[in-house]
């Protein structure tokens, strides 16, 4: 899935991270949880530049209109200082 990927590399890139847990799961309504979480320096996602200001490839506006095309959701927990939960939900077919 291009989505975690991306967040990965996010996490590598920005978050100054010493550790990152992902965990996944399929739940009883066949819906895929995703969570990516570091102990980085997490950010204000108010103050983050969107993609047609920065008119970079891909960032986390892109993530969540990705899993929104897709049916799903992407949520995006962080506060400076506490780093960041990623976590994404896809419904998957029975």
């Amino acid at each position: 899935m291009l989505a975690v990927k991306e967040a990965l590399h996010n996490i590598l890139k920005h978050a100054k991270a010493k550790h990152a847990l992902i965990t996944f799961g399929l739940d009883a309504h066949h819906v895929l949880h995703i969570s990516l979480q570091d102990d980085g320096q997490g950010f204000d996602f108010s103050q983050v530049p969107s993609r047609h200001q920065t008119r970079r490839s891909m960032g986390l506006e892109d993530l969540q209109h990705r899993l929104t095309n897709l049916g799903g959701e992407c949520r995006i927990d962080s506060e400076p200082g506490k780093g960041t939960c990623i976590t994404f939900l896809l419904p998957l077919s029975p």
